[in-house]
């Protein structure tokens, strides 16, 4: 279970291009992006092409935030008011059920991933639904996180900046979490950096 977990909450480093990742195994400060096992079949889990995705199939941000684990599909369904795209994937040997909204503007891509094990919600993701502008740490800032921080730890480095939060999840006792910020570029770089930090049980 707790391999599911970290697979769903690193993937989203899919989306970023990034010059400093933190994670609850490593952390680099070089332009790579961590390679996952089958980084391609995970990102397909959650961005899906936006053309599978019906008009209706849309969540705003607020929404987004008060989904809770736990609920079933139709409780999402519900609270929503549709179905959204739904794919079947498997993990670790366990079917996940997976169901993706797109944001509710046609002009900005967002998507939104809920995961279901065993019927019941355990996993949600967001990419691009969060523009608040003041996510922003310096490089210096960056190198000072240290592996087996605490989130309150880092918020305290960082000019206690909540970050990002682009996948929660939480099931056997278990939580985790994956917080972005954006990493003020240097003068040895061309363009703003993304610090991904995955927090496994608030560590």
């Amino acid at each position: 279970m707790m391999s599911i977990i970290l697979l769903l909450i690193l993937s989203i480093v899919q989306y970023s291009s990034s010059i400093a990742i933190g994670s609850v195994s490593t952390k680099t400060t070089d332009n790579n992006v961590i390679e996952l096992a089958n980084p391609k079949a995970l990102r397909s889990i959650l961005t899906p092409p936006t053309d599978a995705l019906l008009p209706n199939d849309r969540i705003t941000f607020e929404q987004y935030q008060q989904v809770q684990f736990g609920w079933t599909r139709d409780q999402l369904t519900n609270y929503v008011g549709s179905p959204g795209k739904v794919m079947s994937s498997s993990i670790d040997n366990q079917n996940i059920i997976q169901v993706q909204y797109q944001g509710p503007s046609p002009n900005i891509i967002a998507i939104a991933g809920f995961g279901f094990l065993n019927e019941k919600l355990f996993t949600k993701t967001q990419f691009n639904f969060d523009f608040t502008a003041n996510y922003k740490i310096t490089k210096e800032q960056c190198d000072r996180i240290q592996i087996g921080w605490t989130y309150q730890e880092v918020r305290a480095a960082v000019g206690n900046q909540k970050g990002n939060v682009v996948s929660e999840s939480g099931t056997n006792g278990n939580i985790g979490m994956t917080v972005q910020y954006t990493c003020i570029k240097d003068r040895q770089q061309n363009v703003d950096g993304i610090v991904t930090l995955a927090f496994v049980n608030d560590k």
